[in-house]
């Protein structure tokens, strides 16, 4: 599944809503483009990662060894989620499976 990514403010939002019981997301591919400003992009999965990007800079992460849990697995009914560190314009995509159903 695809979900498109479009965010311009600081809070944590769930980009991904979370499955429910016993039911995990898996993102397979994650691409980010941010304009405006550099910014830090925290992705939540199971972990926190932050991101730094530069002004106009892109970042493509994708699961090219197959990994069955994804490059940023989800416990058990977790949200995938996005915070920023600025309130700059981030745009993207992401390619995720549930895993379980």
């Amino acid at each position: 599944m695809v979900v498109g990514i479009n965010k311009d403010t600081t809070a944590n939002v769930a980009i991904i809503a979370a499955p429910g019981a016993g039911k995990r997301i898996a993102i397979d591919y994650l691409f980010l483009n941010v304009s405006g400003g550099a910014n830090t992009v925290t992705v939540t999965g199971s972990v926190a990662i932050p991101i730094t990007l530069a002004d106009q800079a892109q970042v493509k992460l994708e699961n090219s060894i197959h990994n069955p849990t994804g490059i940023f697995p989800c416990n058990d009914n977790q949200a995938f989620s996005l915070a920023l560190g600025s309130a700059t314009a981030v745009e993207g995509y992401t390619i995720y499976r549930i895993i379980g159903q």
